[in-house]
């Protein structure tokens, strides 16, 4: 173990190697990642392939954020591959778990034509 100490005359912060991530995507998994880290041990770039970062979260509520589909369990936990590795956590938290949580901290939904789940719109 390295121990560098802050009245040593050869210390300075860019003596300091960070380790350096890459992010790809700006989703939410990728900005909590970001926002997360360490910015004094992490030099973080995120890649995104839109023009705008979070670009979903910018558009929500203007009608086009879907937040899951309303199809049952067993046909819901096809959609995503491979399914044997997402089967677990969907069943702890479903698709219409997060509608009941949704509803319950006073966001409420609504299933489009497309059976996707929408946020209502405040008025």
């Amino acid at each position: 173990m390295v121990y560098l100490y802050q009245n040593h005359p050869h210390f300075t912060l860019s003596s300091i190697t960070k380790t350096k991530i890459t992010i790809i995507g700006s989703g939410p998994a990728g900005l909590m990642l970001a926002a997360k880290l360490d910015e004094t041990k992490f030099e973080v770039t995120i890649y995104e392939k839109n023009s705008a970062l979070a670009r979903k979260f910018l558009v929500a509520g203007s009608g086009g954020f879907n937040l899951t589909h309303s199809e049952p369990l067993e046909q819901f936990i096809k959609r995503y591959t491979p399914s044997t590795f997402f089967e677990p956590l969907l069943r702890s938290f479903s698709n219409t778990d997060l509608q009941a949580w949704l509803n319950s901290i006073g966001i409420p939904t609504f299933t489009g034509t497309s059976r996707r789940i929408f946020p209502q719109k405040r008025h």
